[in-house]
């Protein structure tokens, strides 16, 4: 019955093909002109109800995130790369774990975003945009300061800990481990909970 435009960074250009990557709700668009375009994350946009339009601020609930090393390409990997660079290429989205809200009206005070660990200490505190409609910011799974913070994991090759323990010399923001965190977000006194 309603038809909105969505195009973001799509360029102008017809389309050959829809399809929605299962794993990640990832919307995959194929163009005419040989390329791709992807909107990570979706799952947002299908859960934008009347009902969730009508509030005044909406708390997605965020999707699996996943821990792992990143790493440089190889001389392999690279060399097509370095020796013809595309005209255009794509990037894939920050590390970490995306968090989703809907605001229905733009705010200039500040939107905050805490993350918890399961004993409901926070463990981080990050900014977000007062937009009107959905945002999105990212957690790169660090906390804040590491220094009193056990629950650490510094991958191989950052900070030398190796996979296991609370990091090692030179580990100044490690990885939180593997598990359940809480999200808070807090807008003008309005204050949500995933």
């Amino acid at each position: 019955a309603t038809w909105l435009p969505l195009q973001n960074n799509l360029p102008h250009t017809p389309i050959a093909w829809l399809t929605v990557q299962e794993d990640f709700d990832d919307l995959v668009v194929a163009t005419w002109g040989r390329g791709f375009w992807i909107m990570d994350d979706i799952a947002p946009l299908q859960e934008l109800t009347p009902a969730v339009l009508n509030e005044r601020v909406h708390l997605f609930d965020p999707r699996p995130a996943y821990a792992f090393a990143l790493r440089e390409p190889t001389t392999s990997e690279s060399f097509a790369a370095e020796f013809d660079p595309p005209s255009t290429s794509g990037h894939n989205p920050p590390y970490g774990a995306a968090i989703n809200y809907y605001l229905n009206t733009p705010t200039s005070s500040a939107v905050t975003v805490t993350i918890s660990d399961e004993k409901g200490k926070a463990i981080r505190t990050l900014t977000g945009p007062g937009a009107y409609g959905l945002n999105r910011v990212w957690w790169n799974l660090r906390p804040s300061g590491s220094a009193d913070f056990v629950g650490i994991v510094t991958p191989p090759g950052q900070g030398g800990g190796g996979g296991g323990g609370g990091g090692g010399r030179g580990a100044a923001n490690p990885l939180v481990t593997p598990g359940s965190y809480r999200v808070k977000l807090s807008v003008e006194g309005t204050e949500l909970e995933s």
